[in-house]
């Protein structure tokens, strides 16, 4: 479909970040599954975003927010896709790459925003963020199943064991 006015490209991406829609990330891990495309999806959560939100206000989040978009534009290939999953949650599609392979990368995005210093109204806001891993067809067989081992390792293995982690199902 030709779209001359841009109004394709605007529905796919997420406003704030400049990344793709969840439309988008459904649309594609749908694809990998039916084309039999081994990959990796990482799901990262900013850590304590509630607390940014409520010390410097919901636009120094929407700030952090965008930060952490533009280090993971900094580190992924041109041929993984980043997708604004909610809230302050962003996934990644990594194709063609197993859980380890994958952590490489996840491990490289949190120790680079974990090193940025984020200036807003004069302070300095310091910003950490866990992960979870999950690889298709390895751990399983379809998008809903590997949303929820991703996320569980995100919760189970990366928040609640002290945050600022990467974790593999």
């Amino acid at each position: 479909m030709i779209d001359i006015f841009g109004y394709k490209k605007e529905a796919e991406i997420d406003p704030l970040t400049g990344l793709y829609n969840r439309k988008v990330l459904d649309k594609e891990i749908d694809n990998l599954i039916k084309q039999n495309v081994n990959f990796s999806i990482v799901i990262f959560d900013l850590d304590d975003f509630k607390k940014v939100n409520d010390t410097y206000g919901h636009l120094a989040g929407d700030q952090v927010l965008k930060e952490f978009a533009n280090v993971i534009k900094k580190v992924i290939r041109k041929t993984d896709i980043a997708c604004r999953f909610g809230g302050e949650e962003i996934l990644i599609i990594l194709k063609g790459l197993s859980k380890e392979q994958a952590y490489i990368i996840a491990e490289r995005i949190r120790e680079k925003l974990e090193e940025s210093n984020i200036i807003i109204n004069g302070n300095s806001i310091n910003v950490t963020v866990s992960g979870g891993i999950a690889s298709y067809p390895e751990d399983a067989n379809n998008i809903k199943e590997l949303l929820n081992k991703a996320d569980a390792a995100l919760y189970i293995e990366g928040k609640s064991k002290g945050k600022n982690k990467i974790a593999i199902c």
